[in-house]
């Protein structure tokens, strides 16, 4: 049974905002890094493996490369930039 997790999904590009829906309601959060240029970090809550692969499939018809996919129990998100849990 698939459950719902807390995802952090971190893309080689600009995302853009409006695209939150699209994207399961997951929150889109802009940085720059020196070494990859403009990142996209998206956080949110999905309900299960069919649903990440729905954002994951999203990103891949759009050719935005995916960097890195994290996960943690729902309950207690944690911020994959710095490590520090995050409230709500």
């Amino acid at each position: 049974m698939d459950t719902a997790r807390w995802y952090q999904i971190k893309v080689r590009a600009s995302v853009p905002a409006k695209w939150s829906e699209r994207l399961g309601g997951m929150t889109i959060r802009y940085e720059s890094d020196p070494e990859e240029g403009p990142v996209t970090w998206l956080e949110g809550r999905l309900r299960g493996q069919a649903a990440l692969a729905g954002v994951c499939d999203t990103l891949y018809q759009f050719h935005l490369p995916i960097i890195e996919i994290s996960s943690q129990p729902d309950e207690a998100p944690v911020n994959a930039a710095n490590g520090e849990e995050t409230t709500e």
